[in-house]
């Protein structure tokens, strides 16, 4: 049988240790930047080469240079441009990204040749056929290239075509028909909002829908005082079992008992409020899993092991699972010598307690893991 709640394993039945590096960030440019493309609003015409938006994602962009036809050539044989960014700053061409378009029919060519590298302001392109004759462009727009930009912070930068932009025949003599649009589109850098309009933006905010501008985080979390359901303990996760608003790791009243390993050896839990002394289970993950029992009889297994009537709320095990095993452990409350329950799996059914601690203090029951311990 296998308990409804063994997927969803809570940090109080297993023993896993976790090291967890927690970096503040603290810089604007740790937002990821959203790329967008904004046309120059030239319309389509015949013979008009001009800049469209492709796909994008992240902070890249493709732009596709495109022609209208039906053209007055019907020998296009090669294109040689510039593009120019106002603010090189803003936006850079990604190497090796630009792909030749259909616009260059190959037909019996050897093939289509492009070349595109960016110097300082400028991407400079070629798009030529090799080894063949010329192709005219019928109704609608075609590719000839498509180029991707990476935006590397916030802000805009206008992306054109420099006046010398030309379009060459298979005899290599400039098609004048064809004309390049002479007003510029626009690349964007835009991060996430401020909700809160604190001056923090939501991708590094601590609280991104409550103002806090300083961002005090006492227990270093990373989420802020003013929106932490713990403020003094560490709660990443923001778990509240109870609903009540105080967070797992700190509500002493919700009927969970957290427990952690502040060692690899040492295991600590919550002071439940009600609770005058502690019952700790310890068994063998596998064999819950296999048979559904929680509370698994000393001398069963060689894991299985518990502790009776502890007066302090932590244990020192230094027992060491094989590869490849995991020990659980479970702790419940004990008041005026009545133990409590073992809580609920994920569908609220209680867990049993197959083998209950005696009302005997300090029973040690495990003559097969002599490494826990109780102290006092």
């Amino acid at each position: 049988m296998l308990p409804n709640d063994v997927n969803r394993a809570v940090p109080w039945l297993l023993s896993v240790a976790m090291l967890i590096v927690m970096v503040p960030l603290s810089r604007a440019d740790a937002c990821p930047v959203e790329a967008s493309f904004t046309g120059s609003g030239t319309p389509s015409s015949s013979d008009m080469v001009r800049l469209r938006e492709g796909a994008s994602n992240g902070n890249l962009v493709t732009v596709h240079v495109m022609i209208a036809g039906p053209t007055t050539s019907a020998d296009i044989y090669a294109f040689a441009f510039d593009l120019v960014l106002s603010d090189p700053a803003i936006a850079r061409f990604v190497e090796d990204s630009a792909v030749a378009g259909p616009a260059l029919v190959p037909g019996s060519c050897l093939d289509v040749l492009v070349l595109a590298v960016q110097r300082e302001d400028r991407v400079v392109v070629g798009v030529t056929k090799l080894g063949c004759s010329g192709n005219g462009i019928p109704n609608g727009e075609e590719t000839i290239v498509s180029l991707d930009f990476r935006l590397l912070q916030p802000g805009s930068t206008t992306i054109g075509f420099w006046p010398s932009a030309i379009t060459l025949d298979s005899e290599t003599i400039p098609i004048s028909s064809i004309s390049f649009d002479p007003l510029s589109a626009t690349l964007a850098g835009t991060n996430t909002p401020d909700s809160d309009d604190d001056g923090i933006l939501d991708c590094i905010d601590s609280c991104p829908m409550v103002f806090n501008l300083f961002q005090e985080d006492h227990d270093g979390d990373l989420v802020g005082d003013a929106c932490d359901n713990c403020i003094w303990d560490p709660n990443v996760g923001q778990s509240d079992f109870d609903q009540d608003g105080e967070g797992d790791h700190c509500d002493l009243d919700d009927g969970l008992i957290y427990q952690t390993f502040q060692s690899s050896t040492f295991l600590g839990w919550q002071e439940e409020t009600g609770s005058d002394a502690w019952s700790l289970y310890r068994g063998d993950l596998d064999v819950l899993v296999s048979e559904g029992t929680y509370t698994q009889v000393v001398g069963s297994n060689p894991t299985a092991a518990r502790l009776c009537d502890l007066g302090a709320p932590f244990v020192s095990d230094g027992a060491v699972p094989d590869e490849g095993q995991t020990f659980h452990y479970l702790v419940a409350g004990v008041a005026a010598g009545a133990e409590g329950d073992l809580g609920a799996d994920s569908d609220g059914i209680p867990r049993p307690n197959d083998a209950p601690c005696v009302d005997v203090a300090l029973e040690v029951v495990s003559i097969d893991s002599p490494h826990l311990t109780a102290s006092d």
